[in-house]
């Protein structure tokens, strides 16, 4: 189920980074930091690297100061992708 779960997740990505990348160059990859910013970095550095190679753009990583920051930097923008 967690499998079905990730394959529904990464197609949804796709599908909305589809519309970015006929505007931009740069994504911004936004994170709810639930541990130090790094830890949380190298926990999505995979799924960054895979999705900058395969779609050919460039995918810069941040995280919020919390949830509410991160979602307001979602909403407003700041960050393409949010998880």
């Amino acid at each position: 189920m967690k499998k079905v779960n990730s394959l529904k997740l990464f197609f949804i990505l796709l599908l909305t980074l589809t519309g970015f990348l006929y505007s931009k160059n740069t994504l911004f990859f936004g994170a709810i930091s639930t541990v130090k910013p790094d830890i949380v970095k190298k926990n999505f550095q995979p799924l960054i690297d895979y999705l900058s190679k395969n779609l050919n753009v460039n995918i810069k990583f941040a995280t919020g100061l919390n949830y509410e920051d991160t979602i307001e930097k979602f909403i407003n923008g700041t960050f393409d992708l949010v998880v």
